[in-house]
């Protein structure tokens, strides 16, 4: 997984605008993911605060290995890895995408410019193809 230059700055910078606010960012990103799909609140390990605060820290460590593509490729496998066992499915993805993103909004507002959402988008889209991949031969034993 090769990252562009320009989308790790965007992405980087964005996120250290965040932060500071990591408890309010998580909780409206519990609370929009729990609105977009209530099911997943049974299928993703943690009480409602707790996931927010999970990805909190997920993020950090992506954020912080977007350039070193090989470190980063083992982590997110082994996320898909982990995330197979929630038996989440590409809508769920999608599902999580879209919360990621109208949380982004809501945190950023005008901070999230078309360039700054392209690039949490395509990073979000390769991320998550690559943890459904990785989680394709568990899913595939469980099935």
């Amino acid at each position: 997984m090769r990252m562009n230059t320009q989308h790790i700055a965007l992405i980087r910078s964005s996120f250290a605008w965040l932060a500071p606010s990591a408890d309010v960012f998580g909780e409206l990103f519990d609370a929009n993911l729990r609105a977009l799909d209530p099911s997943l609140r049974g299928r993703l390990a943690g009480e409602t605060g707790a996931q927010g605060r999970r990805l909190m820290s997920i993020l950090r460590n992506i954020i912080s290995g977007l350039d070193q593509p090989d470190q980063l490729l083992w982590a997110v496998r082994g996320l898909g890895r982990r995330y197979a066992a929630d038996a989440l499915c590409a809508e769920d993805y999608a599902t999580i995408g879209d919360a990621l993103m109208f949380t982004l909004e809501q945190c950023l507002g005008e901070r999230l410019t078309p360039d700054v959402a392209a690039a949490w988008d395509t990073t979000y889209a390769a991320l998550a193809e690559i943890m459904q991949y990785a989680a394709a031969p568990a899913l595939r034993l469980a099935a």
